[in-house]
């Protein structure tokens, strides 16, 4: 077996007699990483000595929410209200009395607070008042309600659909009457299929004029999709994901609004107000942060009680639920600590980290290209030292020799975030410590010169801290995210920048908060390990294959498809295999082997086989 031969053992040998010779290089190296985190620790522990920093930790106390922390949701009823009523522009109410009297109060839609407005269907813009009392309405949009069937060939849902526009209009004959509305268009749109409405909202002429006919914004959707039975109702409700009820309160385009319904979050928001808080995202209100705030500025709630009480109706149930019924209040909280220290490292945790690892880094590829470039490993493939014992024995002391750092750095770690789990702070470490070797082996295997290789390792390696940047681990794209992490330092970043958010949120790594994510991307502390296994992997199946088919500056290399061969898997069964050549020459002097030469070769295999020897000098041939 590999671990049991002679040469792999010298080879290890070897490799302790280096790390003795270079032992204050290796000092170095095995103690600048925890080192590095070691600082941190330091300046953490600092800043909550002094008692101006803004980053010293704080008690939050528990909280208890009363009658004035109820939110209750507008009634569909008040939408219909808001949509039937007069705009004029007039004097902000909230302006103190000084600005009042010097003119400098601003101007505002009457009816509507801009800061704190509820409506979706009605989008207003009170910048545009230019004079007290002037009419308003036409700085006002109307969006609309869309219904549609999921197949347009569904004639069940398309009957449900049509039920449920008629109950919405027999129940509110406001919606039309024409006379009664400031606009034109109808406010319920039918489409004939879920297609059909997907293409309207991304057409050219959505929400615009096009050959004097209006194509109104959607506010909100309604998806019928059938049933089981009489007694099933199925039905999909869409809200703009992006969507604010007010200009003024317009942001960063394309700013998240509204909870994705696509994963089941497991959240660690200590307050309600900002459980559903993004950056750059418009403030739609005082409830702008929190997700159940968020469903009902956007109209999600009241939609769903409508269609509650449309299913009561089309199912014969003889019960009446009153109107603004429905209360809903934050969960209690409990006492919590609040740093936000770790949030303000985050991006520099994972830079001075990766520093530290630059000379570890750019020692271990120079040693391995070195044995290249000084011919150490064509002199020993000549002694019969096989390219296996070679690899696995780097491998195998390096490892052994980061394993021990990565624990030093573990403990350092834990002390950062008390929070976490050390085993699950260990574990990371070692892994990122053992893609990191595979790096080396990977950058090792391209190159046989050990000044180029070492230059081009570290500007590699230090690249992979930037490419966190370039996609935000809370929203963007997973399979991005994914691609991004097959660099290890970018598996490590973006973990390390995930145990900096769980231990400000007071839960740290647990087995509980492993595999748990509140974020659209769905990133979670478990993607960083399983990304750091998946490195090690990859690139050390890569390694292993290019050290195979690249040709150094000595020796030969094998074919691209040498992994397809028996020769390669089974070398003895081969050889074993193989006829032995007759020399059709008669001027050829050929020596006849001896029958114990053919039982050596049978039993043992302990000969040596020369085929097809040949050398030629210009013209000359000199063997063949």
């Amino acid at each position: 077996m590999l671990f049991f031969t002679r040469s792999f053992r010298a080879l290890l040998w070897r490799n302790a007699i280096y790390r003795k010779r270079r032992w204050l290089p290796s000092l170095i190296e095995f103690f600048l990483p925890a080192l590095c985190v070691a600082a941190l620790y330091f300046i953490k522990l600092d800043l909550q000595s002094d008692p101006n920093s803004s980053l010293k930790s704080t008690i939050v106390t528990a909280t208890y929410p009363g009658a004035e922390d109820a939110i209750i949701p507008f009634s569909f009823q008040d939408y219909v209200t808001a949509l039937q009523a007069n705009r004029k522009c007039i004097v902000d109410p909230t302006a103190t009395t000084a600005e009042k009297l010097l003119g400098l109060a601003p101007l505002v839609i009457s009816g509507i607070d801009y800061r704190d407005w509820p409506v979706p269907f009605v989008f207003c813009n009170s910048y545009a008042c230019k004079k007290r009392g002037g009419d308003a309405t036409k700085y006002c949009t109307y969006r609309s309600l869309a219904l549609a069937p999921m197949n347009a060939d569904a004639a069940g849902e398309v009957q449900r659909m049509l039920r449920f526009k008629d109950y919405v209009e027999k129940r509110y004959p406001q919606l039309t009457n024409r006379s009664a509305l400031p606009f034109d268009h109808d406010f319920i749109q039918i489409f004939n299929s879920n297609e059909e409405l997907d293409s309207y909202v991304t057409s050219g002429t959505y929400g615009e004029w096009s050959d004097g006919q209006y194509f109104p914004k959607v506010a909100i959707g309604i998806i019928f999709s059938g049933g089981d039975g009489d007694k099933s109702y199925e039905y999909t409700i869409r809200t703009n994901s992006t969507n604010y009820n007010s200009e003024e309160q317009s942001a960063r385009p394309v700013a998240r609004t509204t909870p994705s319904t696509e994963r089941v979050f497991d959240p660690y928001k200590r307050e309600d107000g900002n459980s559903c808080s993004y950056p750059g995202a418009p403030n739609m209100g005082k409830y702008g942060g929190s997700c159940t705030g968020q469903y009902i500025l956007n109209g999600a709630v009241t939609i769903q009680r409508l269609l509650d009480d449309w299913i009561l109706s089309d199912a014969a149930v003889n019960v009446t639920v009153a109107q603004n019924s429905a209360v809903f209040l934050p969960f209690p909280t409990k006492e919590y600590t609040k740093t936000g220290f770790y949030e303000s490292i985050g991006p520099f945790a994972p830079l001075l980290f990766t520093l530290g690892l630059l000379y570890p880094i750019s020692s271990t590829i120079r040693s391995i290209v070195l044995e290249k470039e000084l011919r150490q490993k064509e002199l020993m493939k000549m002694m019969s030292v096989t390219e296996c014992d070679i690899g696995w024995s780097w491998f195998i002391s390096l490892y052994s020799f980061f394993a021990m750092s990565g624990v030093i750095t573990a403990v350092f770690t834990n002390l950062l975030y008390s929070s976490s789990s050390f085993l699950w702070i260990a574990l990371f470490w070692q892994l990122s410590f053992i893609a990191c070797i595979v790096y080396c082996f990977l950058i090792a295997s391209i190159s046989t010169k050990a000044t180029r290789a070492t230059l081009m390792g570290i500007m590699i390696f230090f690249v992979g801290y930037f490419l966190p940047f370039i996609v935000d681990y809370q929203d963007g794209s997973s399979a991005v995210i994914t691609l991004l992490s097959l660099h290890p330092v970018t598996a490590y970043t973006y973990g390390l920048i995930m145990m900096g958010y769980l231990e400000d949120a007071g839960v740290g790594i647990q087995t509980s908060t492993l595999s748990s994510s509140e974020f659209p991307s769905g990133y979670t502390f478990a993607s960083s390990l399983s990304m750091l296994f998946f490195d090690s992997i990859i690139w050390g199946i890569m390694s292993w294959y290019l050290n195979r088919i690249l040709r150094g500056d000595f020796g030969t290399a094998l074919k691209w498809y040498f992994p397809f061969t028996r020769q390669y898997w089974c070398p003895k069964d081969s050889i074993a295999n193989e006829p032995i050549p007759t020399v059709e020459d008669a001027h050829v002097p050929v020596e006849a082997i001896s029958e114990t030469m053919k039982r050596q070769r049978s039993q043992d295999d302990m000969s040596v086989h020369i085929y097809g020897l040949r050398k030629q000098f210009g013209e000359k041939t000199a063997v063949d």
